[in-house]
């Protein structure tokens, strides 16, 4: 084998090094803070329409409690499997804690100071969530992440113009935002 030859076989097996490296985005967890961030805006949507009691958010908050232990559960689970946690699941929950734990102190300070109508933390909610997927999106160059940020993004745009929908337009933003990504990465690790 000649040196280009050689060198090319390097290079290919340095990118599939790379990429096995970088590892899988873990699916589950984007489906499930998805569902967190549908369940608060579906609930705000039909508090604001006196559908039903304010203390319904206790289902969403149930949401989340159930999210967090899966997300947890998940994070073990891939570390265990690969041996260490890859590149990207490390990048993902750090991104995703940062952003929840922001937005859990944002929700609890305006429960007790109302600064902020109602609807605000949904939100601070989809905007740090859209940023956290932009950011892994475009710097992990993956498409599905990019496309979900931008989704995510494009429903607060869409809420200002139509604020009496707000909670169904970000319940929507946050299942093309996460929950589709989620769907097509699990259907990836299927293939593969």
């Amino acid at each position: 084998m000649d040196a280009v030859r050689a060198r090319e076989h390097l290079d290919t097996l340095d990118e599939i090094l790379r990429q096995a490296k970088r590892g899988s985005p873990p699916a589950l967890q984007f489906i499930v803070w998805g569902l967190v961030g549908m369940s608060f805006d579906v609930v705000g949507q039909l508090v604001s329409l006196n559908r039903i009691p304010a203390n319904a958010f206790l289902i969403a908050f149930g949401v989340l409690a159930l999210a967090i232990v899966v997300s947890i559960w998940d994070m073990q689970r891939m570390r265990v499997a690969a041996g260490r946690q890859t590149t990207i699941g490390r990048l993902a929950a750090l991104s995703f804690w940062s952003a929840a734990a922001v937005m859990t102190v944002v929700t609890i300070v305006n429960e007790f100071t109302k600064v902020f109508p109602p609807f605000a933390p949904a939100v601070f909610f989809a905007a740090g969530m859209s940023v956290a997927l932009l950011t892994l999106g475009f710097g992990l160059r993956t498409f599905a992440l990019s496309m979900g940020g931008l989704a995510l993004l494009a429903s607060i745009v869409i809420a200002f113009f139509v604020p009496f929908w707000l909670g169904a337009i970000l319940a929507a933003g946050n299942f093309a935002g996460f929950v589709v990504p989620g769907i097509w990465f699990a259907i990836a690790k299927s293939d593969g």
